[in-house]
C-alpha cells in the first residue's frame, strides 16, 4: 500500500467489513470457517476508507489463516475498538507479550 496524507470521509463500517468478508470468502469456504459481521447498520466512522479496509482484511485474512476447518471468525465493534476474533489455535502469553514488547 502506498502512503500519503490520510482521506478522512464518513464510512459505513458494516459495509466496510462485508467488502473484506466478500474478499476471503474464497479462503473462507475453502476451510468451512464462517465469518459473523456483528457491526450494527448504522455505525459510521470518519476514517480513511482506503487504509481501514486494508487493515480489516488483514486482520481477518490472519484470523482465517490460523482458524481451523469448522471454525468461525467474529468481526465486532465495542468501546471504540474493532476487534475481529477467531477459534483458531491462539498464542501464548509469552507470544503475545513479545509482539508489542519496545526495542
Amino acid at each position: 500500500m502506498e502512503y500519503s496524507k490520510l482521506q478522512f470521509s464518513e464510512v459505513n463500517l458494516r459495509e466496510l467489513v462485508e467488502e473484506s468478508i466478500r474478499f476471503a470468502a474464497p479462503s473462507a469456504e475453502g476451510k468451512k470457517v464462517n465469518i459473523i459481521n456483528l457491526i450494527p447498520e448504522e455505525l459510521t466512522l470518519r476514517s480513511d476508507r482506503d487504509r481501514l479496509n486494508f487493515i480489516i482484511r488483514n486482520l481477518v485474512s490472519n484470523a482465517l489463516k490460523f482458524t481451523n476447518s469448522d471454525g468461525q471468525v467474529v468481526v465486532s465493534f465495542d468501546n471504540g475498538k474493532i476487534q475481529v476474533a477467531d477459534n483458531g489455535i491462539g498464542m501464548s502469553k509469552k507470544r503475545l507479550e513479545s509482539l508489542f514488547a519496545q526495542g
